[in-house]
């Protein structure tokens, strides 16, 4: 209780260490392929639906601007949707070590970043950016990055319109690299918090609930541990840590 009567905010932690990562990856592997297929399966025919019903209509309505306005949004939306599903189904199937170099972290997140910078500036979402001096260590670039992608993107959804996310980095004592992504959003509740790395689950409405598990598939490639500390009203703070080079 402050001085003036109101509650104190509780900061609620959730860490995820190598071995549990290792465990819980490898235990719901087979199941999440499984799920993935019969997913992806209806998340592409879904969008080729809409691409076929636009182009049974496109010869009859092709001098209709409002029509061809609409046809190009929804293909190009469909197309991009079933994109994204492949994506991810191929984030699952890289997953040989012999891809790794030695890579700077840095680098990588100023990648994630430039790619997502039209949604950051569409949104008008800032990105306070601090990294350190870090050396290259072997990463997985393409994979580590679009795990740096789902936690940016995730912090902005979170953060909203306007909202601010702080990307850092630091080298700790023992030569472990860590990086952070902090949002200014309304944060994770302490029951949500325990499920939000479980494939397919997801808090928002149009959520795979596959971005958080493309993260823990990441980190296990990389012997990696990730912690996430949240605030009610204040934001969360995703720290990814990755061991000596």
């Amino acid at each position: 209780m402050k001085p003036d009567g109101s509650r104190e905010k509780k900061a609620i932690r959730y860490s995820m260490p190598v071995s549990a990562i290792e465990t819980f990856v490898r235990t719901r592997k087979s199941l999440y392929v499984e799920a993935l297929a019969a997913n992806l399966a209806h998340d592409i025919k879904s969008p080729l639906t809409c691409i076929k019903t636009f182009t049974d209509f496109v010869d009859r309505r092709y001098d209709d601007a409002v029509f061809r306005r609409k046809f190009k949004k929804s293909v190009k939306d469909a197309i991009l949707r079933i994109n994204d599903r492949v994506e991810r189904l191929m984030d699952v199937a890289r997953s040989s070590k012999k891809c790794r170099k030695k890579t700077s972290l840095n680098l990588v997140i100023k990648h994630s970043i430039n790619d997502l910078r039209g949604y950051l500036e569409l949104n008008n979402i800032y990105i306070d950016l601090n990294l350190a001096h870090l050396k290259k260590i072997l990463l997985k670039s393409p994979l580590i990055k679009r795990a740096i992608e789902n936690l940016i993107m995730n912090a902005a959804e979170a953060a909203g319109e306007g909202g601010t996310i702080q990307v850092k980095t630091r080298l700790l004592a023992d030569g472990s690299q860590e990086l952070s992504v902090k949002d200014n959003g309304k944060g994770i509740s302490e029951k949500e918090i325990q499920r939000i790395f479980q494939p397919f689950y997801s808090g928002k409405k149009n959520g795979t609930g596959l971005g958080l598990w493309i993260v823990l598939c990441a980190l296990d490639e990389h012997g990696a541990r990730i912690a996430v500390k949240s605030t009610a009203g204040c934001g969360s703070e995703f720290t990814i840590r990755f061991p000596p080079a």
